[in-house]
C-alpha cells in the first residue's frame, strides 16, 4: 500500500513539474508575440519619422530659396548705390554690405547644397526602409501564426496533464494528497525529493544510508530533516 502511495506521489510531482514547466513556455509566448508586434511598430515609425524629415528638409530647402533671393536682390541693389555713391565712405560701407550679402550668399547655398544631400539620403533610406518592413512584417507574420500554434499545442499537452493528475489524485488516499499539497506550497512546488547519492535531490541535505535503506523498503513515508519534502529512492 506504502509503496503504491510512494509511486503515485512521485508521479503527481512528475506531472505537476510538465505543468508548471509547460505552463511557463505557453505564458511567455503572448510576451514574445508582443516584442514581434513591438519591433515591426518601431520600424514602422523611424520609417514615419524619415519621412517627417524629408518634409521638413524641402521646407527648410524652399526657405533658404527665399533668403537667397533676397540676399541676390540686395546685392545687385548696393552694386547700383556703389556706383552712385558720392564718397568715398559711402562706396567703402556698399562694398562692405556687398560683401556681407556675398558671405551671406555662400552660407545660404552651402545649406541649400546639405539640405538636398539630406533630402536624397533620406529618401533612399525610405526606400530601402519600405522593403525591409515588408519583410519584417511578412516576417513577424509568419513567427506570430507559429507562436499561437505553438501556444494552442502546449494548452492541450497541459490539459492532457492535468487529466492525468485528476487520475492519480483520484488514487490518493486524501490525507497524503493533502500532505503533498501542504509540502508543495511551502517549498516552491516541490513536494517530493528523489535521493540521489543519500542526499535530498533538491535540498542536497545527507540522508543516512539506514534511512536510505528503510525508504528502499517502501514501508514508510519519509521526509527531508532540512526541507521537510517527501523522500523517495528511484532506481
Amino acid at each position: 500500500m506504502v509503496s503504491e502511495i510512494i509511486k503515485l506521489l512521485w508521479g503527481l510531482q512528475q506531472v505537476d513539474n510538465e505543468i508548471d514547466y509547460l505552463t511557463k513556455k505557453a505564458n511567455e509566448i503572448p510576451e514574445k508575440i508582443k516584442g514581434l508586434n513591438l519591433h515591426l511598430e518601431q520600424e514602422t515609425k523611424n520609417l514615419e519619422q524619415n519621412r517627417a524629415n524629408v518634409i521638413n528638409y524641402k521646407k527648410e530647402y524652399k526657405l533658404a530659396e527665399v533668403d537667397l533671393k533676397t540676399c541676390e536682390e540686395k546685392i545687385a541693389q548696393y552694386q547700383v548705390q556703389l556706383y552712385s555713391a558720392k564718397t568715398n565712405e559711402q562706396y567703402k560701407a556698399f562694398l562692405k554690405e556687398i560683401e556681407n550679402q556675398k558671405k551671406l550668399k555662400n552660407e545660404i547655398e552651402d545649406k541649400m547644397i546639405e539640405l538636398l544631400e539630406k533630402i536624397e539620403n533620406t529618401e533612399r533610406e525610405i526606400k530601402r526602409k519600405e522593403k525591409e518592413i515588408e519583410i519584417i512584417k511578412e516576417d513577424t507574420q509568419k513567427k506570430i501564426e507559429e507562436l499561437k500554434k505553438e501556444e494552442e499545442k502546449i494548452r492541450e499537452e497541459i490539459k492532457k496533464r492535468e487529466e492525468k493528475r485528476k487520475e492519480l489524485i483520484s488514487s490518493l488516499p486524501v490525507n497524503y494528497y493533502e500532505i503533498y499539497e501542504k509540502i508543495k506550497k511551502r517549498r516552491n512546488g516541490i513536494a517530493v525529493a528523489k535521493i540521489e547519492n543519500e542526499v535530498c535531490g533538491i535540498c542536497f541535505n545527507p540522508i543516512p544510508p539506514q534511512t536510505v535503506i528503510e525508504i528502499r523498503k517502501n514501508e514508510n513515508i519519509y521526509y527531508c530533516d532540512y526541507c521537510g519534502r517527501i523522500l523517495v529512492v528511484i532506481e
